[in-house]
């Protein structure tokens, strides 16, 4: 009976070929001022910024790094570069040109990032994971 169990247990484990979260979270705390030469290009609608390094001691940048959107309704979004579908921190999501969408590099996921990063086709069920956005009075702080 327990080698029944265990058989069970292990094919279970092992016929899983996703490990899909819903949503993926590492620390993150980034100052954002977009006056600096760093982030200035933001300030233009639909403007992306992928961040996978600090760029200053004690800032955090998630799981596999975070991608800043100037969204189309005028506000900033900053999303977790992880794919949901992939779950890895060697597959981040790739903005396109336009700034309207981002995809999946591996499985092919593609995402609404101007306006709240839905998910918009693709195998995953889940949207992107989207840090807060604090206004300041040079640009704005990402965290969780």
């Amino acid at each position: 009976m327990k080698k029944f169990f265990f058989i069970t247990i292990l094919f279970t484990i092992l016929s899983c070929n996703t490990t899909e979260q819903p949503a993926i979270y590492g620390l993150v705390y980034l100052d954002v001022d977009l006056s600096s030469y760093h982030y200035r290009d933001l300030k233009n609608l639909l403007a992306t910024k992928t961040v996978t390094t600090p760029l200053y001691d004690g800032e955090k940048t998630g799981y596999a790094g975070v991608l800043l959107v100037h969204g189309l309704d005028d506000v900033y979004y900053a999303y977790e570069l992880a794919c949901p579908y992939e779950a890895s921190q060697s597959v981040r999501i790739e903005a396109d040109d336009t700034g309207l969408e981002a995809e999946c590099p591996k499985c092919g996921s593609i995402y609404n990032i101007a306006q709240g990063g839905l998910r918009v086709e693709g195998p995953t069920t889940y949207n992107l994971t989207r840090y807060n956005v604090i206004y300041t009075s040079s640009g704005f702080t990402v965290r969780n």
